[in-house]
């Protein structure tokens, strides 16, 4: 498969290159097998963003994409679609969204019997909010007289109704 996604990425119009980050070695024999780049990353990451952050900071370019290995459905133009924001100068981060038309759709994603897998990743200004591997919002702090990259991260929990918030294996990890 990851030749498959790794074929799909590098047919966008926007990407000069592809690298797979990996901390697999079983992967990355398979992308030097096809000829593709790959970088080692530490085991301790608990994500493919993870792992992309880390060889971000090794990288001189002016932007990345960040696609994981597991999206056999990409479409090249995806990606281009992503990448044509930044033709404006003063855009920092781009993603794709797309209209929940039915919301069993959105509903199909929680399971009230399970544990939901939230992840809060701060950036600077950057702030992402996934729900069990969806990404569900992107909010970057533009404010100039107030903002700051540093600080503290809260995290609050609102409902209607009978709700009941439990939190466990919480835990603040530094990137690289």
């Amino acid at each position: 498969m990851i030749a498959h996604v790794h074929e799909r990425a590098a047919a966008a119009r926007s990407v000069d290159a592809v690298i797979v980050a990996t901390d697999d070695e079983r992967i990355a024999r398979a992308v030097e097998a096809f000829g593709g780049e790959v970088r080692m990353t530490s085991r301790a990451h608990r994500s493919g963003t993870d792992r992309l952050a880390e060889v971000a900071h090794t990288l001189d370019c002016e932007l990345i994409v960040n696609v994981q290995g597991d999206e056999p459905l990409l479409d090249p133009g995806m990606i281009d679609q992503a990448v044509a924001p930044f033709g404006d100068a003063s855009v920092l981060m781009s993603t794709l969204r797309r209209r929940i038309d039915d919301p069993t759709d959105l509903a199909s994603k929680f399971k009230p019997t399970e544990w939901t897998h939230v992840q809060i990743i701060a950036a600077g200004n950057v702030f992402m909010y996934i729900i069990n591997g969806q990404l569900m919002s992107v909010w970057v702090d533009i404010d100039q007289k107030f903002g700051n990259p540093e600080g503290e991260l809260a995290v609050e929990v609102e409902g209607q109704g009978n709700v009941k918030a439990m939190f466990r294996n919480m835990w603040l990890k530094a990137l690289p």
